[in-house]
């Protein structure tokens, strides 16, 4: 069943881009949701990251089991000004290899060179508490790669 939430969303993916985006000028960094406080928290520069992952952020603590690369609220926000070029996208996170092979064809539908991206099925990314307690507890988060086969339209 689809939760609520994502019934006018049902196939979406999560997008890895490039760290180095963080660096445009006119970026800005939020510890948390970037519109509470109606984006109050939105900061520029270095001293905005290094907040994101400070022991503690609002209502949010962070024990010794957090990962490190992940900021103290769960929610934190890099927000970057646009375009982005694909040339920045690191990898495309899916649920499964069935919705991998779906999008990698909605991709070539859409006449989008799909050459060189990164294809990973990642099923906890879409698992939002799963997740937030792997991210805030420890634990894996298990990772595959995919690659198209010849009755995907690709090269392999």
């Amino acid at each position: 069943m689809i939760k609520k939430e994502f019934l006018n969303y049902p196939d979406w993916v999560c997008l890895l881009l490039d760290i180095q985006l963080a660096e445009r000028p006119g970026t800005l960094f939020s510890t948390c949701n970037a519109a509470k406080g109606s984006g109050a928290y939105l900061k520029p520069g270095g001293e905005a990251v290094l907040a994101c992952f400070a022991p503690t952020v609002l209502e949010w603590f962070r024990g010794k089991r957090h990962h490190p690369q992940a900021p103290t609220d769960l929610q934190a926000e890099v927000l970057v000004p646009g375009p982005i070029e694909l040339s920045h996208l690191y990898g495309i996170v899916v649920p499964s290899a069935e919705a991998a092979a779906n999008d990698y064809g909605r991709l070539g539908m859409l006449g989008v060179n799909r050459d060189g991206l990164r294809w990973i099925i990642a099923p906890v990314f879409f698992d939002r508490d799963l997740l937030s307690s792997r991210l805030r507890l420890g634990g894996p988060i298990k990772e595959q790669d995919w690659a198209p086969s010849i009755t995907e339209g690709g090269n392999t």
